[in-house]
């Protein structure tokens, strides 16, 4: 709920917290109808993770490069919304599959990984 405070904030829309639940449980719900294959690296991450240091290791970073991607293309979607004055522009369904649809998977995915590796060497 507060990528979608924030991003209805620059917009500069009033979002009370009802709506923004609302709007959360449709992405989730919504989403997930879409975005289900996005969500195997989480799942294949965890399993990597087992394996001492490397394991941990990857698995991590395929999990955060996953969650990133997940995250960067429902941040689109709300943008589209809040863009429409908090409408959609068809539906929910049809929104995040345009999203996709113009979203580089493989460019967001390496984004993530340089963003989290600098992360790391900051640490």
């Amino acid at each position: 709920m507060v990528l979608i405070h924030k991003l209805a904030a620059a917009y500069q829309i009033d979002v009370t917290h009802e709506e923004a639940r609302s709007l959360s449980k449709h992405l989730v719900k919504e989403g997930w109808s879409v975005l289900w294959p996005a969500v195997i690296p989480l799942i294949g991450g965890a399993i990597l993770k087992v394996i001492p240091f490397v394991g941990w290791a990857l698995g991590a970073l395929g999990q955060a490069t996953a969650s990133y991607y997940i995250t960067y293309v429902l941040g689109q979607t709300c943008s589209e919304y809040f863009a429409a004055d908090k409408t959609w522009a068809g539906s929910l369904k049809e929104t995040i599959e345009q999203v996709l649809a113009r979203t580089d998977k493989k460019s967001v995915s390496r984004r993530a990984a340089e963003r989290i590796k600098e992360k790391l060497h900051r640490t």
